[in-house]
């Protein structure tokens, strides 16, 4: 299994969301839901959301028939969503959140099936 990712910081998270609480956190669903778990680095500020990509996923029927790569635009999507859940699990944050840019968005390498990728976030 390959890991074409972020580089993790060195730091222990000050919490952990399993899959329910950040279903509980974000407004997003089946089929564009990213991530099963994320651990918040630093409150408001920097959260690592991770995900096992399976060749189940319903993108790599058509991208690309013989050569599965996950989407870019989904891989963006992962980002976001990640700093989605890291600023609404806060009870104190209820309100949406939306996107309004990115700096410097880059991936080691194409996420393909079988591949355990991790997205990070910093606000």
């Amino acid at each position: 299994m390959s890991e074409p990712l972020a580089p993790q910081p060195d730091r222990k998270p000050v919490r952990t969301l399993n899959i329910q609480e950040i279903q509980k956190a974000i407004p997003h669903r089946y089929p564009f839901y990213s991530s099963t778990a994320s651990n918040v680095i630093e409150e408001s500020k920097l959260a690592i959301g991770r995900k096992c990509v399976s060749m189940n996923e319903w993108y790599f029927q058509g991208h690309f028939p013989g050569h599965p790569v996950m989407p870019g635009v989904l891989i963006v999507e992962a980002m976001a969503q990640t700093a989605c859940a890291l600023f609404l699990s806060r009870p104190s944050s209820q309100q949406a959140r939306f996107l309004h840019g990115d700096h410097g968005t880059s991936s080691a390498g194409p996420w393909c099936p079988e591949t355990f990728w991790s997205s990070t976030s910093t606000c």
